[in-house]
């Protein structure tokens, strides 16, 4: 599930709220007083170059402390440990190194985190690609469904547990309890099929019910297998409050919002004032008031719906304009107890030498007034950026990919300095 992953748990919990529009836009520079960026991940052990547009912020070993996951568009993934002194490192090959052993690439995408078989332990479930070449998948690159083990490494079990798409052209997906039975069901979400696909029919995003133990079903009758987009994010929520989970889904044209009644979804976007294009986006309470707001980028435009008091949006308020954005996330970056805004914005097509410059904006309090802090810049090319919390009590950092097919760059790992 791609942006939600700093904070989904919350999000589950959270009741929706009240809030109010203030229509404003960012145009000027960044104050002459900002404060320092720092990048940590040297330090931290976490600086690497690592070819992933998706990574996760999850305490994988269930010691209350986050510990990383980049996904690796290629043939394995890296899993680092937060060691609970700032610092992370690798677990044995057998645990943090997940290769696919096979003479293609993986194309692997977003990944989501959960206990799903019910044993106590987090696995991991994530949405497989079909490469340029538009291959359709076997069972050795297939979706993945990573059960941990009592030891903590962790086993495929995807197309043997009913979870394989051969078809679909993953991008993301969501663990999420679509029926009410108490055991968590996969949402997986697909790029719509390339043109002159043959298999065009069979490449809609997928449902599939756990019925018990780890084993799945496809279940299109509960009105979720469509074909409606790039699936870049999506997050469960009980958004209307009425027991059962609902979903908000990116999709290439517009944000997504399906209503869960009694195990049939309804699209429902335009009666809750959605219904804009978002390449990324989160839910967050940026204005302070206790209740949740849209904050999201679309390829040039940073942005934010407000919650307008009965579980819908207000119109967008524009934050910024730039080219390239792909990922956003929110946290309180320096620590004054309001959401912050950090955007990664990619490659200039068709190929850029430098790495487009991400961005930092500072929450006022009193809306409009952000401030933009520019980050420091590296080699590569922007695809992902997630809040993390390395101790408990310091201010969150924020970990960014800049790993993009052959533009590939280190991963930075960015704080606000003293």
């Amino acid at each position: 599930m791609r942006r939600p992953r700093s904070g989904v748990a919350a999000l589950i919990a959270a009741t929706v709220g009240w809030g109010s529009l203030a229509g404003w836009a960012f145009t000027g520079a960044a104050s002459a007083d900002e404060p320092p960026i720092v990048d940590t991940a040297v330090e931290a052990g976490v600086y690497q170059v690592s070819e992933s547009f998706n990574n996760d912020v999850v305490d994988v070993n269930n010691d209350s402390y986050n510990d990383i996951w980049l996904a690796g568009h290629d043939r394995g993934g890296v899993l680092l440990l937060n060691n609970q002194d700032g610092t992370f490192t690798r677990p044995p090959a057998s645990v943090s190194a997940w290769p696919k052993q096979t003479s293609k690439y993986v194309d692997r995408h977003g990944c989501d985190w959960a206990d799903v078989n019910a044993d106590g332990l987090m696995d991991a479930y994530c949405s497989v690609g079909r490469t340029l070449e538009n291959w359709v998948k076997g069972s050795d690159y297939d979706n993945e469904l990573w059960f941990q083990q009592d030891d903590g490494s962790f086993i495929d079990r995807g197309t043997q547990r009913g979870v394989g798409d051969p078809y679909g052209r993953g991008k993301d997906s969501i663990i999420f309890d679509a029926n009410g039975d108490n055991r968590l069901d996969i949402y997986s979400m697909n790029s719509q099929p390339r043109d002159g696909d043959p298999d065009a029919a069979l490449t809609v995003n997928k449902l599939f019910i756990q019925r018990a133990h780890g084993h799945f079903r496809e279940a299109p009758r509960f009105g979720l297998d469509k074909s409606y987009g790039y699936g870049l994010c999506g997050w469960a929520i009980d958004w209307d409050a009425d027991g059962d989970q609902d979903l908000f889904v990116c999709g290439t044209d517009i944000l997504y919002y399906f209503q869960n009644n009694d195990g049939h979804f309804e699209s429902l976007g335009q009666q809750i004032g959605i219904g804009r294009q978002y390449t990324d986006c989160e839910l967050a309470d940026i204005n302070h008031d206790g209740f949740l707001d849209i904050v999201g980028v679309r390829y040039s435009e940073v942005a934010y719906q407000l919650n307008d008091g009965d579980g819908t949006f207000a119109p967008t308020t524009t934050v910024d304009t730039v080219p390239h954005l792909l990922s956003v996330a929110v946290a309180d970056a320096d620590g004054d107890g309001l959401p912050d805004i950090v955007v990664a914005r990619g490659a200039e097509p068709p190929a850029a030498v430098v790495n487009p410059r991400d961005f930092l904006y500072l929450n006022p309090g009193d809306l409009p007034d952000w401030t933009r802090v520019p980050l420091p810049s590296t080699d590569g090319a922007g695809t992902d950026v997630q809040a993390i919390t390395v101790l408990p009590g310091e201010l969150p950092r924020f970990l960014v990919g800049n790993g993009n097919f052959n533009l590939l760059g280190p991963v930075q790992l960015l704080t606000l300095g003293p």
